[in-house]
């Protein structure tokens, strides 16, 4: 290892590591130290290695990439810089010789001496840095310079004290033993190393704080054999060739463990108390391809576990548990666990785990149970899981899958003869489900809980998949809220349940438009049902039923007019109104809801008149019609054969009755006419409809004429009352007439007769209390008269006039009949006239000349007085006199005359 070339401290491996001279004269005392920072530099050119650098904490330390000075070195002192240098060199120059020891020593991360065999490979790297350290203090002390820091030599306790380790005695000691001795100088370094290893074991390191032995043993997560902190290690080489035999470290609880080995490879260990009890036991067996085998044993000798070993580096662990049932971990050839099994006291498996072996996350898990059935558990990379169960026949019976927070998400049974899925249960991210029961005819059921478990909903499906029936719930009280119902041909029914007791129904077609909409009150019955045309969404009927029982069925139709029809308690039709396209009232018919007869109805006009018909439970009936603002126009009646009876007409305005006409039962009929001044006209028809008397009465009710009239319609009969005088019209077929006055005592006071042309033919007057006639009229086919007066004394006066009216002649008769004188009268063409009286044998008694203004011009004879009678009346115009021919009545009540 001799160089004779020194260094400068220049060097590109320094790095920006300042070295300085004190420490460089130091270093170039050592021929060994020298030739190894050549040979770092070297591997610095070749870049296999990094230049020295200062660090930022407070220890030196060798790292992949090369050494690392402490941030604090520049204020180290020359033997300390080079002490610690020389140890971190001999980590560099031994990298490859504890490679091999590595290689050699190294198990299963999982092997039970796991934490020895680390400890013990990372304890030879820090002796082989500490010989380094020994060779080169030595050399430059030989050489003339001051001795410099063994590193190990020094080390703090728990309470900050710094005390000896005992490590440069040791290793002096050691050296000077084995001089003595003649032991070969390979023996004497193996032998040094090996007691810096056991000073090293105990003492912090500079990275950790943690002993040297626990920091390396428990590197790759190895458990230390035995409870407490470790108070020494010593590893056995009885012929220093490098090859150790046996490790045994004690620990703080008074536990010690021991490590044997055959060559490099372990064979047994064994842990004992603090009396030397056997307390567990570990056999190896090792075979040609690498693997092994571990055997574990207790106290008694009684094994506890197995460790497989495998070629591939895998690791299988097997734990024999008291009451004969096992666990079983496999570990990947990384060691990182992939698999965890376990076995019951019949030797079958009761759970069987696997992991990604990467990131140690459980990917499966397998529990078995007694009868043979078990549950396999998917743990899927995103934290959710899949979980399936089987029988013992291995046939699946459940499948269920939990999210990220292990919470169930949806679980599935089936059943195990077929295969089929029997139900499947959906959990929402707020805890609610769905279940979803598949029956055995393919129909299936859902059922709907929210998180806190309580029911909110099933809904049944046919064997097409199409839904059947979905019901709501109030998931607070379990109340049934809502319930659809749907028909084989897509048509559906909706009951919403009202918290108050009450339901409505809504009835849809196949293509989900309202046809029916039905309420029901809190005691189940029906309160309302609509009907809807699905084409056009508009309302065709709504029946509204009543507490009672009663109901009303609103038919509402295409052109916007609208019927209703009510019924009793017992179904029975007790009225039927019809509305027209406005809305107003056009017809009400009520019934006996007994019998279902009509009893009464009432039809409105398009100008709101109205008549109402009233059907008497004797077969009559009633009508009444009204204008529009509900004023009474109009009172008829019928009898039981529908015939009318009487028909009564109202003034609408003052409520006065204006006429009523009286049908008999042979089809005869009396029309009375009430006029405004108080008058009455009364008109009497025959069955046949034709007028057979016609009555006029005044004011006061009185009487004022009668006619009557044959089937044929012709007048034969008026009687005219006028004050206490009535007068009787006789119109004969031929149509001649005779009339007759009575007076107020009913006596007869006056006849005449007229001819079939009109022309009165005779007139006789009386005395109506003697019953005297006083006068009797003569009338001419010309128009002349012949007036025959009857005195009371006896005697008679006759007066002819000419049928102009002109008095021709006048005579006077005594008491027996005779002649006692006459007048006659001439006429001149300016308007006056002559008067000639004579005696009753013709002679010329007196005369008179009279003007045309009917005084007298000149007379002679005897003195009379000659002025004109007046009493003539041709009789032409007496005919008509209270003669009836208003036909209007006729028409009016559509009678004929």
């Amino acid at each position: 290892m001799a160089n004779s070339t020194t260094l400068t401290g220049n060097e590109a491996f320094w790095g920006n590591v300042k070295i300085t001279p004190q420490a460089l004269a130091l270093i170039n005392k050592s021929p060994t130290l020298v030739a190894e920072l050549q040979a770092y530099g070297a591997a610095v050119i070749a870049g296999t290695m990094g230049a020295m650098q200062q660090g930022t904490t407070g220890a030196i330390a060798f790292e992949p990439n090369g050494v690392v000075f402490a941030n604090n070195y520049q204020s180290w002192t020359p033997e300390i810089l080079v002490g610690n240098l020389a140890h971190e060199i001999g980590h560099f120059m031994n990298a490859g010789a504890d490679a091999a020891f590595r290689a050699e020593y190294t198990v299963s991360p999982g092997d039970p001496n796991a934490y020895g065999l680390n400890a013990m490979i990372g304890l030879h790297q820090e002796g082989e840095a500490a010989y380094n350290n020994w060779v080169v203090q030595n050399e430059i002390k030989s050489n003339g310079g001051s001795q410099i820091y063994l590193a190990g030599q020094w080390a703090t306790d728990s309470n900050g004290n710094t005390l000896s380790t005992g490590l440069q005695e040791l290793l002096d000691k050691q050296h000077a033993l084995d001089l003595t001795g003649g032991v070969a100088s390979s023996a004497d370094k193996q032998w040094m190393i090996e007691d810096a290893m056991g000073v090293f074991a105990t003492i912090p390191n500079s990275v950790s704080g943690e002993n040297y032995f626990t920091y390396y043993g428990e590197a790759n997560g190895a458990k230390p054999p035995a409870p407490g902190d470790l108070t020494g290690a010593t590893f056995g080489d009885a012929n220093g060739t490098g090859n150790i035999g046996s490790i045994r470290e004690t620990f703080s609880s008074g536990d010690s463990a021991t490590q044997y080995f055959s060559g490099s490879t372990i064979t047994s260990s064994v842990t004992t108390d603090q009396f030397g009890n056997v307390l567990t036991q570990t056999v190896y067996s090792h075979n040609a391809d690498g693997s092994y085998v571990a055997n574990i044993y207790d106290a008694h000798g009684d094994p506890t576990g197995q460790e497989q070993f495998h070629s591939d580096g895998s690791e299988t662990a097997v734990q024999f548990n008291r009451d004969g049932s096992q666990n079983a971990t496999v570990y990947d050839s990384h060691g990182n666990k992939s698999e965890y099994a376990s076995f019951g006291t019949n030797g079958k498996i009761t759970q069987d785990i696997l992991y990604d072996a990467t990131t140690g996350r459980e990917t499966q898990e397998i529990d078995w149970n007694a009868d043979g059935s078990w549950t396999t558990h998917l743990l899927n990379a995103n934290g959710s899981e899949n979980a399936i169960a089987y029988d013992a026949a291995g046939r699946e019976t459940e499948y269920a899958t939990f999210g990220t927070n292990g919470k169930i998400t949806q679980d599935t049974f089936y059943d195990v003869a077929t295969g089929r899925a029997t139900e499947r249960d959906d959990y929402n991210a707020d805890g609610s489900a769905v279940a979803n029961l598949f029956h055995a005819d393919g129909s299936q059921d859902q059922v709907y809980f929210n998180a806190a478990g309580h029911q909110t909903e099933q809904a049944s499906f046919g064997t097409n998949g199409k839904i059947t029936q979905d019901i709501l719930y109030d998931a607070a009280t379990g109340r049934e809220t809502q319930e659809r119902d749907w028909s084989a041909d897509g048509s559906s029914v909706a009951h919403l349940y009202n918290s108050n007791g009450t339901q409505n129904a809504i009835a849809y077609d196949a293509a989900g438009r309202e046809t029916e909409y039905a309420t029901f009150g809190t005691n189940g019955k029906l309160t309302q049902d609509t009907f809807y045309d699905v084409a056009t969404g508009r309302a065709t009927e709504r029946d509204d039923y009543n507490a009672d029982g009663s109901a009303v069925a609103n038919l509402f139709h295409a052109d916007g007019s609208q019927d209703q029809v009510y019924f009793n308690a017992a179904g029975h039709q007790t009225e039927q109104a019809s509305f027209g396209t406005n809305g107003k009232i056009t017809q009400d018919i009520l019934y006996d809801a007994a019998t279902g007869r009509e009893t009464q109805e009432r039809d409105w006009s398009a100008d709101g008149s109205s008549v109402a018909h009233l059907y008497n439970s004797n077969g009559t009936q009633n009508a009444i019609a009204y204008d529009a603002a509900g004023r009474e126009t109009e009172y008829a009646t019928f009898g039981t054969n529908g015939k009318l009876t009487q028909d009564t007409f109202y003034d609408a305005t003052t409520g006065r009755a204006t006429e009523q006409d009286d049908y008999n039962a042979d089809g005869s009929g009396t029309a009375h006419i009430f006029n405004a001044d108080g008058t009455q006209n009364s008109a009497m028809f025959d069955p046949s409809g034709h007028v057979s008397e016609y009555a006029t009465f005044a004011a006061n009710g009185a009487l004022t004429s009668d006619a009557f009239f044959d089937k044929n319609g012709r007048e034969t009969e008026l009687i005219e009352f006028s004050g206490n005088q009535q007068i009787v019209h006789l119109l004969n077929a031929d149509n001649s007439q005779t009339a007759i006055v009575y007076n107020g005592n009913g006596q007869e006071v006056e006849y005449a007769s007229f001819n079939t042309s009109g022309q009165k033919t005779d007139d006789w007057f009386w005395d109506g209390p003697s019953g005297r006639l006083i006068e009797y009229d003569q009338y001419g086919s010309n128009g002349s008269m012949t007036a025959h007066q009857f005195n009371a004394n006896g005697t008679q006066d006759a007066i002819i006039f000419n049928g102009n009216g002109q008095e021709m002649e006048y005579d006077s008769y005594d008491t027996n009949g005779n002649l006692t004188g006459f007048t006659q009268f001439t006429y001149g063409v300016g308007g006056g006239y002559n008067a000639v009286a004579y005696g009753p044998t013709g002679y010329e008694t007196g005369w008179a000349d009279y003007g045309s203004n009917n005084m007298l011009v000149s007379s002679g004879g005897n003195q009379y007085n000659f002025t004109l009678d007046d009493s003539y009346d041709s009789g032409s115009d007496d005919y008509d006199f209270g003669w009836f021919d208003d036909m209007s009545y006729s028409n009016e009540y559509g009678f004929y005359i």
